[in-house]
This record gives structure tokens, C-alpha cells and sequence, in this order.
């Protein structure tokens, strides 16, 4: 449907009505999905408050509302989220010993609320509710860009935000502002740019971008390879460095010189020197798809995840391979890559820098979400597989990385597993809780979460099944947090974890 047509049958078919106040201050005007993508969001357009403004979002059931404390002078602009839809919403805004009632009747949508089979975390807290985001990808929708659905579920499986148009790669707060860091860039929740690398260089990130000092560090990709480099920006958007995977393994590879190695080389990686051609067109392999980095500040370390190759570990000032690991199975079996037999595991240039033990033999296949933890594991979902069904499911995996080139050594050292719930490609872990003592793990396909403490017992457990599968979950606050002793989830791809 036409953006414009959607704001054409919100502004008839939405009512917004506020109670009769005296006071100036609490005279607003109310505007619904001002951005158009935002359907269950408002603006509270006011005076700017000159004491704190209390805003109530009142929920179905006990311990469902939501509660936020504007500070003096934070504006005129007052953002409302968390509404239903097809619901008569009640939101309560007092300021000083003045009150307001607002009641929003939104539209329904076609989007199905989640199950719930398992809740025993703590009791709610309305200052500080969380929510579950979950960026769906939606089927049968002709424009790319549109087949993108971000929609946050509270601890009901109630819908209570959804924003359109938007691949998600966390949530995450900055500077007391809840943000979206999406495939574009950076946007608020409603939906307004705060750093869009498309629109000021045409970068665009498919997976993954972090931010390390004034730097945005971008995955992104070359002329003849998918999802194959990285690429530094300023802060105002300006190219720093523009690196290539490529250039990592083909290095070690063309030293050796060996005729037989190069030959299989070829058939793995892409770039300009090496151009695959499928009835005389040229055609850019998706030979690499990075899908995840972290990086370590005391190290100087980045890490990335190739799916259809290892999980890598490199120096990244000089931007040299220090180590990477794959199962001793690993098949990658995408269409896009069209030599499916052969993956770094054919060239022997590169096995002094594998790590071997339990991380080649039970290792990782076609893994996502990268996270390293403070007792210097490297966690990750691990897709556990490149098959269409398994019947072994998907995983989060831990493993404690030693040694040197030519003696790495990976141990297993934790694991998490349900054998119902395999998922091929997407997926996302994170930690949370307040001591991010829980692990938060994503199935994309089965669209399926779950949150396990640290004897992996299951704490939550809900379905979110949409039309077809989706491909990040976070679980954060619509709001910032008020209260001190809360702490945010460690995002996988952005911090070291507990």
C-alpha cells in the first residue's frame, strides 16, 4: 500500500480525543504515526514543560502499562509509544498536580500477536518494561525495502510498536535515547534519521556496522563479491579505509605460489583479478557473507563472521588474519555460491592459521552473532548447518580460543541446544538481564525466542510467527530506563558481554 494512502486512512479512521483541563501546560495536540511508519506511535505536541511531564501508557492487563518521566525543559515534542492496535488506548499525562486523559482508537493490523509458553522472569516494572523487537521479513512483497517490518512484543505477546521499512541490527540506547541501528543507518523509534550512511555516501550495510570512537565501521561489499568488505566512515560520512576480505587469505594463498592451491582459490574466492562468468555475464558470488563483527578495544582485535566460510579473527590496524575456524563438515550449500564443494578447508596455505580441537571438529557451520564475553569466550549462534530442515537444531555455542599460528586451539566450553528448533540462516543472540547473566537467543526461521540463565534454564519462551521469517530480536525498553541498577542488553556485534 502507498505511504500516502496509509496516512490518508489513519487521519479519518483514528480517533484521538483529550478530557477538557484548565491548565495551558497540558493543552496539546496529538499527532498519530507522524512519520507514517509508526503506526502505533504519537507525538504529544505541547508548550515546552517547565517541570517534568509523567506519561502513562495504560496496558491490557496488570503490569502491561507503561510508565516515563519527561525531564524539565526536554521539549515541546513528547514521543507516545507502546499503543495497541484495533484498541481504544488510555494514555494519562500529568504534569505538576494537572492531568489529562487521552484515548487513541488505532486500526488493526495484519500482524499476528506472539505466543507465550513460559514466563518466570521477575515481576514487570512499568518505569522500565521491556519489550521484544523482532525485525520480520515478510514474504510476497515486490519492493526489497518494504518486505521489512520491525514489531516489539511485550511479556503478553501483545503487539506494541511496529515500524516499516526497516532491516534491524539492534536496538540500543545512546545518549538516553532509544535507537535503531538498521541496514540505512542510524533512526529514532519514530522513525527520523539520526546518521543514514545510504543517503550521504550510498553505503549500505546488509548485516552488521559498528561504532568504534568517531568511526562507523561498516559490512558492506565489492564490485564481484556479496557481503565481502568492510568500509570505515567519519563521522560525517566520509571514506576512511575501504577493506576487502579478499585481501586477507589471498595474501597468504598467492605467497605459497602453489598452481594447485591458487586453482581452488579461485573457485572460493572473487574479486576483480578473478571475475566469475555464468553464460559469458560476469556475476558477483556471494563467496563470503559476512554477517557479524565484534571488536575487542584491548586487542585490537576485530572478529567477523563469514557464513558460508569461518569465524575470523583479525589484527585490524594492519588488517592481517590472525586465526579462523570451521567445522570439519562445513558445506555451504547458498545459491550463491556456485562451487559448493570447496571452502577454506581446500587450502593448505591457510591451515596453520586454523584453530583446531573441539573448534574443528564440533565447530561452527553457517553461524551468526558474534559476542565476546569477559572471560575471553567467543559466543555465537551457530546455524549448525546449511540444510533446509535438520533434525539436530541450532545452537548458542561458546568456545575459548589459545595459542599461536600453526598451534590455535579451540575449546568448547558452552552450549545451549534444542533439537525442535533449527534455523538455516539469519538468528541473533544477546545478553540480558540485569547482570547479563541471561542469554537471549533467536531462531529466525521457526521465529521462535528464548531467554535461559546460566544453567540454561528456560525463563521465557514465545513464538512470533509471522508470514515467514525473521532476522534480528532484542529485547529492550521502549523508553529509557529510570531506575539506576537496571542495565541494558549487551547487543551481539557491539560490546564485550559479561
Amino acid at each position: 500500500m502507498n505511504i500516502w494512502k496509509i496516512g490518508i486512512i489513519i487521519t479519518i479512521f483514528s480517533t484521538i480525543a483529550c478530557d477538557n483541563v484548565n491548565s495551558n501546560a497540558l493543552k496539546g495536540k496529538v499527532i498519530l504515526n507522524p512519520s507514517q511508519i509508526t503506526p502505533l506511535s504519537a507525538i504529544y505536541k505541547t508548550v515546552s514543560n517547565e517541570s517534568p511531564l509523567h506519561l502513562k501508557i495504560h496496558g491490557k492487563t496488570e503490569g502491561m502499562s507503561i510508565e516515563y518521566v519527561f525531564p524539565k525543559a526536554y521539549g515541546d515534542e513528547f514521543p507516545i509509544h507502546g499503543l495497541y492496535p484495533n484498541y481504544t488506548n488510555t494514555i494519562t499525562i500529568m504534569q505538576g498536580d494537572e492531568e489529562t486523559n487521552i484515548t487513541i482508537i488505532t486500526l488493526p493490523t495484519t500482524f499476528k500477536s506472539a505466543k507465550v509458553h513460559e514466563d518466570l522472569l521477575e515481576k514487570p516494572d512499568t518505569k522500565n518494561q521491556d519489550f521484544y523487537f523482532v525485525s520480520h521479513l515478510l514474504k510476497d512483497i515486490d519492493k526489497e525495502d518494504d518486505r521489512y517490518t520491525l514489531i516489539a512484543y511485550d511479556r503478553k505477546g501483545d503487539i506494541r510498536y511496529i515500524q516499516k521499512n526497516h532491516k534491524l541490527h539492534y536496538v540500543y540506547e545512546d545518549n538516553n535515547e532509544i535507537l535503531i541501528k538498521n541496514n540505512n543507518g542510524i533512526f529514532d523509534l519514530l522513525g527520523q534519521e539520526r546518521m543514514n550512511y545510504k543517503a550521504k555516501k550510498r553505503h549500505h550495510t546488509h548485516h552488521d556496522s559498528l561504532e568504534i570512537n568517531d568511526k562507523y565501521v561498516l559490512l558492506t561489499q565489492s564490485r564481484w563479491g556479496v557481503e565481502d568488505a568492510v568500509i570505515e566512515l567519519d563521522r560525517e560520512g566520509n571514506t576512511i579505509r575501504d577493506l576487502t576480505f579478499v585481501s586477507l587469505f589471498k595474501d597468504i594463498i598467492m605467497t605459497n605460489n602453489n598452481r594447485n592451491e591458487i586453482k581452488d582459490m579461485n573457485k572460493i574466492i572473487f574479486d576483480t583479478d578473478n571475475i566469475y562468468q555464468e553464460d559469458g555475464n560476469n556475476i558477483a558470488v556471494d563467496w563470503a557473507h559476512a554477517n557479524s563483527l565484534v571488536y575487542d578495544e584491548k586487542t585490537d582485535i576485530m572478529y567477523f563472521s563469514l557464513r558460508q566460510q569461518a569465524v575470523i579473527a583479525v589484527d585490524y590496524s594492519e588488517w592481517k588474519l590472525l586465526w579462523w575456524m570451521a567445522n570439519d563438515e562445513l558445506v555451504t550449500l547458498h545459491e550463491g555460491v556456485p562451487y559448493k564443494e570447496l571452502n577454506f578447508l581446500r587450502l593448505p596455505s591457510l591451515t596453520p592459521y586454523r584453530v583446531m580441537g573441539d573448534a574443528a571438529v564440533d565447530g561452527p557451520k553457517n553461524q551468526h552473532a558474534l559476542l565476546l564475553r569477559k572471560n575471553g569466550t567467543i559466543a555465537m549462534f551457530d546455524n549448525y548447518g546449511d540444510k533446509d530442515t535438520s533434525s539436530i537444531g541450532s545452537r548458542y555455542v561458546e568456545y575459548k580460543i589459545s595459542g599461536k599460528k600453526g598451534k590455535w586451539k579451540g575449546k568448547k566450553v558452552r552450549e545451549y541446544k534444542d533439537d525442535t528448533l533449527y534455523s538455516r540462516i539469519t538468528s541473533d543472540i544477546d545478553l540480558v538481564g540485569n547482570n547479563h547473566q541471561n542469554v537471549l537467543i533467536a531462531w529466525g526461521e521457526p521465529e521462535h525466542i528464548r531467554e535461559i540463565d546460566k544453567n540454561n534454564k528456560i525463563l521465557f519462551d514465545m513464538a512470533v510467527k509471522q508470514e515467514w521469517f525473521f532476522y534480528r530480536a532484542d529485547k529492550m525498553p521502549l523508553y529509557p530506563y529510570q531506575s539506576t541498577r537496571k542495565r541494558y542488553p549487551i547487543e551481539a556485534n557491539e560490546k564485550i558481554g559479561s
